[in-house]
Parts: C-alpha cells; sequence; structure tokens
C-alpha cells in the first residue's frame, strides 16, 4: 500500500493541480487555517473540508468540491467560515471571538442582505474598515471595555468628524447587537453605552451650500442631456441621489401619473410613491423619447449609472460649489416656505416617521402631496427652466 502524506502548502489553483497529479499526497492543508483539500482515487476532483478540533475530538465539515468551488472563491469567504465554525459550530462560549471577527461576519451579512442600498453597504463597508485600523486584530469581544471604547474614540476623534466617529461606534454597536441576538456571541459588551457616555460633542448640522440665489444662478445650457435630467429630477422631487440614479422606465407610470420608487433603492427600506405633476409628465415623456436603456440614467456599457458617475455629474455643474444633498435641504427649504405641512414634506422626503405620524397622514397622503408638489413646481418654474 502506497504511503499518503498531508503536505502544507497555500490553497492555489496551480498548488492543487500540482500536487493532485502526485499519488503520495492525499490531501493539503491551509498553514492559514483549519482548512483541507483531499483528492478523490481517480486524481481528478477533491473536497474541501473545514476541520474542528474540540474536547480531544476531531470533527471534518465538507465546504464544497473542487473544481467546482474554486479555491480563490474558497478563500475570499474565509473569515465568514471561520467565525461560524468557530463560534456557532462547535463551541460554546464566546471567549475566542475577536471584535474583528463580529466586524467582518456583520459586514458580510450587510453586503450580502438585499435590504440595504448600495451606499449603505459602501458605508457600513468604510466604517468597518475604519474600524478594524483603530481596534486590534487580537481583541476579544469579552475584553471590550469602555477604557478600549474611550480610548478608541478620542483617537479616531482626533482624525475624524464627529459624524464619522459617530456612525464609526453605532456601526459596532449593530454588529454586537445583532451578533447577540443571532447567538453568534453569548455576551454584548456594549448593550448599555451610548456614544454621549464618550463624546458630549453633537453632531452639527451643515447649512445647504445651494441658495436661492445660486439657483436662479445655475445655467443648464451647456450640461449634457442625462447630466440636465439628473438635476431636474432632484430638484423637482428632493430625491436622493441614489433612488434617483436607479430609476427605470418601469418605475414611472404615464397612467397612474406616479414614479415609484421601490424600497431597494431608498435608505429607509420603504417604497416610495411620488405623484407626478403636468410639468414632470411633460419632463419624462421628452426624456424618453431618446430612451436607450431600461434605466433613466445609464453607464456606457447600458447598466445603471453608478453612483460615483451620478455625483460628478452634480459636481461638474456646481463646480464643486454643492452636492446632491444640498439640492433636497433646498427642496425642504423651499416647501417650508410654502407653507407645505410638516409631515407631508417628511413623506415627499421618505424620511423615517414613527406609528403616530402615519396614523395622522395616512388617509390624506397622497392628495397632500400631490397638491404640495404642484404648489413647489410652480414655484420652481419661476427659479428655473424646466425643459429639456
Amino acid at each position: 500500500m502506497m504511503f499518503q502524506a498531508t503536505l502544507k502548502t497555500a490553497l492555489t489553483e496551480v498548488a492543487i493541480k500540482k500536487y493532485m497529479k502526485d499519488e503520495v499526497i492525499y490531501q493539503l492543508r491551509d498553514p492559514r487555517y483549519p482548512l483541507y483539500i483531499r483528492f478523490n482515487q481517480k486524481r481528478t476532483q477533491g473536497s474541501y473540508f473545514w476541520v474542528n478540533y474540540s474536547n480531544n475530538s476531531q470533527k471534518s465539515i465538507k465546504l464544497g468540491s473542487y473544481p467546482t468551488l474554486k479555491p480563490k472563491d474558497l478563500l475570499k469567504q474565509m473569515s465568514q467560515i471561520q467565525l461560524h465554525y468557530r463560534l456557532k459550530g462547535q463551541i460554546q462560549h464566546d471567549t475566542q471571538a475577536t471584535v474583528h471577527d463580529v466586524l467582518s461576519w456583520y459586514l458580510d451579512r450587510v453586503v450580502r442582505s438585499g435590504a440595504y442600498s448600495q451606499s449603505r453597504r459602501s458605508s457600513v463597508q468604510s466604517l468597518v474598515k475604519l474600524l478594524t485600523q483603530y481596534l486590534s486584530s487580537k481583541l476579544l469581544v469579552i475584553e471590550l471595555s469602555e477604557q478600549i471604547l474611550d480610548k478608541t474614540l478620542v483617537s479616531m476623534r482626533s482624525l475624524y468628524t464627529i459624524a464619522t466617529t459617530k456612525a464609526a461606534f453605532g456601526t459596532l454597536k449593530a454588529a454586537l447587537k445583532q451578533a447577540k441576538q443571532l447567538k453568534v456571541i453569548a455576551t454584548d459588551p456594549m448593550a448599555q453605552q451610548y456614544f454621549k457616555h464618550y463624546l458630549s460633542e453633537s453632531v452639527k448640522t451643515k447649512d445647504c451650500a445651494l441658495s436661492l440665489d445660486d439657483l436662479h444662478a445655475i445655467d443648464l445650457t451647456l450640461a449634457k442631456r442625462q447630466q440636465k435630467m439628473l438635476f431636474l429630477m432632484l430638484a423637482l422631487f428632493g430625491t436622493r441621489l441614489g433612488e434617483t440614479r436607479q430609476t427605470r422606465w418601469q418605475d414611472i407610470s404615464f397612467e397612474h401619473k406616479t414614479w415609484t420608487i421601490p424600497a431597494s433603492h431608498t435608505k429607509t427600506n420603504k417604497e416610495l410613491i411620488l405623484p407626478l405633476t403636468q410639468q414632470a409628465i411633460r419632463l419624462f415623456k421628452i426624456y424618453k423619447l431618446q430612451a436607450k436603456s431600461p434605466y433613466l440614467f445609464s453607464s456606457r456599457k447600458g447598466g445603471v449609472l453608478s453612483h460615483t458617475s451620478a455625483h460628478a455629474m452634480i459636481i461638474r455643474l456646481s463646480k464643486g460649489q454643492w452636492t446632491a444633498h444640498d439640492i433636497r435641504k433646498r427642496f425642504r427649504s423651499i416647501l417650508a416656505d410654502l407653507g407645505i405641512d410638516y409631515y407631508v414634506s417628511e413623506s415627499l422626503l421618505n424620511h423615517a416617521k414613527g406609528k403616530l405620524d402615519q396614523a395622522y397622514i395616512h388617509t390624506h397622503l397622497e392628495n397632500l402631496k400631490q397638491e404640495a408638489l404642484k404648489s413647489y413646481h410652480v414655484k420652481l418654474s419661476t427659479i428655473l427652466d424646466l425643459n429639456l
């Protein structure tokens, strides 16, 4: 009987193909993880196994088959696999779980979830990256103390805004809370921790960089068609950039005179239905005459316009003086000047509302929104040219 060995080597496509031909090698082990690939007798395929050692016993858990599952694709998931089997598979306590483990697990859930917008996923990704720069990779969840949090937040605040620091704190708190709820960890050290315990500085609301005078002075004559339409939609409805750039023609109903923004595109994860005024309908119909994509705003390849490209369009138009969010702020300001009801304005902006707010506006909401936009569009037409 031929002796068969286990060889330690990084699992790569090249290594697997090389040693699959060597009948002396029974399996390969990646030195970075308890991860193995075992070859079949014909030496044509292999199986990946995660090997757990607990209470002096060994248990192998199959993760997939080669070549169906490529090693590079498997390794991309290693942090999630490692956390899952270390915390949920074989041990009962979270004494070995690091804060980095939980953050990686949380980020993976956010990225894979369809409940979050691309903007939100990108934001969480950036905040997790920031947190991992400040928190030691060896810091265990059970070691996360008030002293460590205080040192981390104070250090972070010295280089970043109070808003970014607070957002990072919120992301860490959300990750630990969800991990505890799903029993990935046994205890949540931040359950009773609040940002104000560490930094009393409040997040200041930025003034709107787009004044009424600026709005009057905007010259759209040199703007490209797609850039001009993007700006006009933002100005007409006060929608978020991410919600607007992802608009599909199927979301626009000339029959029902509505623009429906699906929940998957909104920050609040709630569908928003906006009534279309005559000015808006005319604008959409003219724009559709040259439509070549299912999206109102498309890339050169025909897909949806990216957030980066949409943002750049507005920045070029404003010459760096204001952003899409400033257009949204100005929209809100003009509504207030027109005396539009607070709750109606909040609904048009799709801000999260409590149960009392929802009950207050439920029966007449759509009519109130329509009347509000009619008044607003009449006012806006005296400031901007609403034609393409």
